[in-house]
């Protein structure tokens, strides 16, 4: 991020702080809002997800973000839904085939190991 989000420095982000954050960086194509419909609205704070990307995900990210910046976001959206995704959706079936076969393989490695270590 360019910048932190985290105004008050709470190490938490307010919806409100959230809202303007995303209203100083917003896409035309995607305006934020902001309303409170009562007091305690105010005293609501994002959710931290933890994240795990599969090691794939970077590959895609790195060879689709130039596409990206050469489209209008709607445009880049319509032909990713349309027609990346359920060829990439293919991929990733056979990629976690494989992946579960290296999972396993791993495990038992991983086991011997630890086993061999702390005998």
């Amino acid at each position: 991020m360019g910048s932190n989000p985290d105004s008050d420095g709470s190490g938490k982000i307010s919806a409100q702080e959230a809202f303007n954050y995303s209203d100083s960086i917003h896409d035309p194509y995607d305006t934020p809002v902001y309303n409170q419909s009562s007091a305690s609205a105010g005293n609501c704070y994002l959710g931290q997800r933890y994240l795990v990307w599969w090691w794939w995900c970077r590959i895609i990210l790195e060879h689709l973000e130039p596409v990206y910046m050469r489209r209008s976001t709607p445009e880049f959206y319509e032909i990713m839904h349309e027609k990346l995704v359920p060829q990439l959706e293919k991929l990733e079936i056979a990629l976690n085939k494989d992946s579960e076969q290296m999972r396993k393989k791993m495990e038992t490695s991983v086991k011997e190991i630890i086993a061999k270590v702390y005998k």
